[in-house]
């Protein structure tokens, strides 16, 4: 990637974002998940280039026209359950629009998500684990509406600071 272009990441905020790994002027995270943000925060204090956001990716053009972001991004990611999280066919298609308008022309779009809708998960199947840890733990739930749509219900238990949940 060239410096000064921008990088939009649109995701889940987790751990696993590795800017340091880019060679970037700037970063942005955005997230619709106050929690999920300050954990961002807290583990990218380093990471002056990264700036973290909360905003509905639904949203993408509106918040950085809102926000004076006038920069073409290069590289724009969407992984983990963003896409799957997404109302509709239609959210996902108005989300792949904003995208194409944000980009650079020759930027990238770089997309993964599980694949919920080929074979219908039964029973304890439809929960799956996200992220765990001492004292939290993020599992997904599935339910299947039809062939083509999967609502995904998340699951957070934390335990408090007396050591009960």
């Amino acid at each position: 990637a060239e410096m000064g272009y921008e990088v939009c990441v649109v995701q889940k905020a987790k751990r696993n974002i590795h800017t340091h790994t880019l060679p970037l002027q700037k970063v942005t995270a955005m997230d619709c998940c106050p929690l999920l943000l300050e954990e961002l925060r807290e583990h990218s204090r380093a990471l002056p280039q990264l700036t973290a956001v909360e905003s509905d990716i639904a949203q993408l053009c509106q918040w950085r026209e809102q926000n004076g972001q006038t920069a073409a991004a290069e590289l724009v990611v969407c992984m983990g359950d963003t896409l799957p999280h997404l109302g509709s066919l239609a959210e996902l298609d108005s989300l792949l629009q904003q995208v194409a308008q944000v980009l650079a022309p020759g930027g990238r779009l770089v997309l993964s998500f599980r694949d919920l809708a080929s074979s219908e998960l039964q029973g304890c199947d439809r929960f799956l684990p996200v992220r765990s840890d001492a004292d939290t733990i993020f599992t997904c739930f599935l339910e299947y509406i039809s062939a083509e749509q999967v609502r995904v219900h998340d699951l957070v238990y934390r335990r408090n600071s007396s050591g009960s949940p």
